[in-house]
């Protein structure tokens, strides 16, 4: 007798679920526009070769997306994080990928973090 209820209830949610999934892969779909503001996350005394360094690294650029992304409604600066995090993450894993390799460059010693 209750079978049936449990497979409709677990049907709702897959039903559901499924369609939470469809708008998140939208959303992400978007193209990103900048609202012109920037942060720096210093890099400049991390040792990027240790895992330490690179946590931090990854700390500070959240740090810098949350100064950058100050939105009226919670949704549009959670978006407006995710979107700065993710434009900073392709310097990032540069820098990262240059100290692991043992190569030194004439970089600033910090990403830019913006949206």
């Amino acid at each position: 007798m209750f079978a049936p209820k449990s497979i409709f209830a677990a049907a709702a949610a897959i039903v559901a679920t499924t369609g939470l999934i469809a708008a998140s892969s939208s959303a992400q779909a978007r193209e990103f526009v900048s609202n012109g503001r920037t942060a720096q996350a210093s890099y400049a005394d991390l040792d990027l070769s240790s895992a330490a360094g690179k946590a931090e690294l990854d700390r500070r650029i959240v740090r810098a997306a949350s100064k950058v992304c100050v939105e009226t409604s919670l949704v549009a600066e959670q978006a407006c994080r995710s979107a700065a995090i993710e434009n900073a993450r392709q310097p990032a894993a540069y820098v990262v990928a240059q100290a692991d390799t043992g190569v030194q460059t004439a970089s600033a010693g910090s990403i830019q973090v913006g949206n």
